[in-house]
């Protein structure tokens, strides 16, 4: 269970709204959290409105603190703070290793929340480079309730290959276990493709191998199944589901899976120092620009982990 959940803030109340799942998990787990925020040195003749630098760490101090007592006074157990130095990605990695975090838990964006529509560029960062799972939360400009966070109670998980991504099923059964959730295993198959004319220069050159896509859903379905099997002692429940869905495209199979559900959290993976093939590019950003559901990355096996 998480012993330390790091919080990365950043002064505005787009990234606040990672504190309500933080201490709502911390609670149930009783873990403490550690909110962290970045001090990037700037040239003194780019002074926010004229401070020093030691005012404006004065001031980050105190927001930090601020933020902390605010978060006890909603039912956290205990929370600690840090004021790091350096561009916000690396520093707010390196705190991750200091105080041995094992979860970290922040937004999309920061500052305003204005931008790119996906991954803001500290948690794409963390996301992409960071050897704990960060559960990504939505944010909005408006004031965060502290008091009301979530807990998951039903959650897809998103399987790029069954036996690489046994970490991934097994961290989101963790943090599920806190909600007492219900679990459903998805693996995107791409249709088998066989070449109708290998010297032809048409669009249509490839048919549907209907027989070689069944062979590929039933090996899938066996080894979700297993998958399925090996954690549900750690989820402590009997309520996991393994769906299978032939598409082309990842990503719209991930999305129409959770349309019209109660799936309230998905879990995903990613492998070494990057992304996986399921979260990375096209597929990961059309995931994150176009549902509102929070997203829990994860780190692989590590078995896959020492391979890479």
């Amino acid at each position: 269970m998480y012993k330390r959940i790091l919080v990365p803030l950043d002064g505005s109340t787009y990234a606040e709204h990672a504190l309500p799942a933080a201490i709502a998990i911390a609670r149930r787990a009783n873990a403490a959290i550690h909110l962290v925020r970045a001090h990037e040195p700037r040239p003194s003749a780019s002074m926010e409105h004229g401070k020093t630098e030691e005012a404006m760490r004065r001031d980050e101090r105190e927001y930090l603190h601020a933020a902390a007592a605010r978060a006890i006074a909603s039912g956290a157990n205990g929370v600690d703070v840090a004021l790091v130095n350096g561009w916000a990605p690396a520093a707010i990695e390196r705190e991750i290793e200091q105080v041995g975090a094992d979860l970290v838990v922040m937004t999309d964006h920061g500052r305003t929340g204005r931008g790119k529509k996906y991954l803001g560029s500290v948690t794409d960062g963390i996301v992409r480079h960071g050897h704990v799972p960060v559960l990504v939360m939505r944010g909005t400009d408006s004031a965060a309730d502290l008091a009301h966070g979530p807990l998951f109670r039903d959650i897809l998980i998103a399987i790029d290959d069954a036996d690489a991504d046994a970490g991934v099923a097994e961290q989101a059964a963790q943090l599920g276990t806190l909600g007492d959730a219900r679990y459903t295993l998805l693996h995107v198959v791409r249709p088998a493709l066989v070449p109708l004319h290998p010297y032809s220069y048409a669009a249509s050159a490839v048919a549907l191998d209907t027989g070689g896509t069944r062979a590929r859903v039933v090996s899938t379905h066996e080894g979700l199944t297993l998958l399925a099997s090996r954690i549900r002692d750690r989820a402590r429940s009997n309520g996991i589901d393994v769906a299978i869905s032939v598409a082309e495209n990842p990503a719209t199979a991930i999305l129409d899976a959770v349309a019209g559900t109660t799936t309230d959290l998905v879990a995903m993976s990613r492998r070494g120092c990057g992304l996986s093939r399921l979260v990375s590019g096209s597929v990961g950003e059309q995931v994150v620009a176009s549902t509102a559901l929070p997203i829990l990355m994860c780190q692989t096996s590590k078995v896959e982990e020492r391979a890479v």
